[in-house]
């Protein structure tokens, strides 16, 4: 069964941009590359040595398992914090077991413990935006187990997934954004409402 990877395209939001455009990649010149390369006879070739991968850290906050780095469980807690001041994130949060950090963002509503994966560049944004994100893909679980409750079956993938299912869940963050003040990203979201796309994009084509 295919992840629903549901999370606005940040690379179209306003503050994502600017923070693109800022991003500078340092490397070496050509002279102390050629300078390196004329050394070459006379360095010794180390022997590398596997690294085994760092397993992801797991902590419980506000009820919720938080499975990633240092920096990603910190940037996490301070959104889930931020959302304690909305009533409507209370709808959700029964719905969200995991918050785990990954490559691209999404949620397994369908896992034995419903999971949101995240990529850092979506919880690297601003916290209010992160936590309306959280929001946003909490909605997608809840309609995918409450009608899974309703009907005792697995439920059709247009029932939680899809261009309708994005609009109803845009419309919950826009409400949470609200609540919490965030203004400007509860505008940007409600322009996004009447016809969302982002959602077509193939999961392996997905830069948020």
């Amino acid at each position: 069964m295919k992840i629903l990877f549901s999370i606005l395209l940040l690379a179209a939001s306003p503050s994502f941009a600017a923070d693109r455009a800022g991003f500078d990649l340092g490397s070496m010149s050509a002279q102390s590359i050629a300078a390196d390369k004329s050394n070459a006879n006379t360095l010794s070739v180390p022997v590398a040595v596997p690294v085994p991968a760092k397993q992801p850290k797991s902590a419980v906050f506000n009820g919720i398992e938080i499975k990633g780095s240092e920096a990603f469980s910190t940037k996490t807690k301070e959104a889930l914090t931020l959302l304690k001041g909305s009533a409507n994130f209370k709808k959700v949060s029964p719905y969200i077991a995991v918050i785990t950090e990954g490559d691209h963002s999404g949620m397994a509503a369908y896992a034995a413990k419903p999971t949101f994966e995240v990529s850092s560049k979506t919880w690297t944004q601003p916290t209010e935006w992160y936590a309306g994100t959280i929001a946003h893909d909490g909605y997608h679980s809840l309609l995918y187990h409450q009608a899974k409750a309703s009907t005792g079956r697995t439920p059709a993938d247009d029932v939680w997934t899809g261009a309708s299912a994005e609009k109803t869940c845009l419309a919950f963050q826009e409400a949470v954004l609200t609540e919490l003040k965030a203004d400007y990203y509860a505008k940007y979201v409600h322009g996004l409402i009447s016809d969302p796309e982002y959602q077509n994009i193939p999961y392996s084509q997905r830069n948020w």
